[in-house]
């Protein structure tokens, strides 16, 4: 990463980066008695998305949505606050773990009538389909957008007008994801499996992975 091409270089955020991958890494590889837990996943989270992306969008000089550009103090002072917030996460959780009482728990065997989960399934479908007609209406200009991510300067899309209001983050936010949340909902307590397709196409519409 250091060797490489790059228009941007900073030892300091170099150096920050590589405590919270490497600090990162500590916690995933540890306990390899309990190869899979929460902690480890969370830390995978932060091994990615707060170690090695933001060092490379540095490296890069990658501008945020609406052509803000990040200054190098504020990936510093970012980088020191991660590490200090995964110091205090640690002290908590190792805390509780340790001493607050985890209840046992339960499955509820109480059946579910068939009305019931018809009618959860009508909302949930209904959600799903408001979220993906509204994310349709919202690539109106250019569908390329549904499916591929990163392509607003090749197809000349203007996202930052968008983006830079209000309407952008409750977009990404909130409104796209509804059609994730009713997929994984139905497909943990419904049965058709007809219906189970509908809902994971619904969901490839609104947030295709790549």
């Amino acid at each position: 990463m250091i060797a490489s091409p790059g228009k941007y270089k900073s030892d300091a955020v170099y150096l920050s980066n590589a405590a919270i991958i490497i600090y990162s890494l500590l916690h995933i590889l540890s306990n390899e008695n309990k190869a899979y837990s929460a902690k480890k996943i969370f830390y995978l989270f932060i091994f990615f998305f707060m170690g090695i992306a933001p060092l490379m969008q540095f490296k890069m000089g990658t501008e945020t949505v609406g052509g803000y550009k990040i200054s190098e103090d504020t990936y510093i002072i970012t980088n020191l606050i991660t590490l200090l917030m995964l110091f205090i996460y640690d002290l908590t959780y190792n805390y509780s773990y340790k001493h607050i009482n985890k209840p046992i728990l339960t499955l509820d065997k109480t059946p579910v009538s068939v009305r019931k989960i018809k009618k959860w399934r009508a909302i949930l479908l209904g959600i799903s389909i408001v979220s993906v007609a509204y994310t349709i209406f919202y690539f109106r200009n250019n569908l390329y957008l549904l499916i591929f991510r990163g392509l607003s300067d090749i197809v000349g899309y203007d996202v930052s007008q968008k983006s830079g209001n209000f309407t952008g983050p409750l977009f990404d936010c909130i409104i796209r994801p509804l059609s994730v949340v009713c997929c994984i909902n139905y497909w943990a307590i419904g049965k058709s499996k007809t219906y189970k397709f509908y809902f994971f196409i619904l969901m490839l519409i609104s947030c295709f992975p790549i």
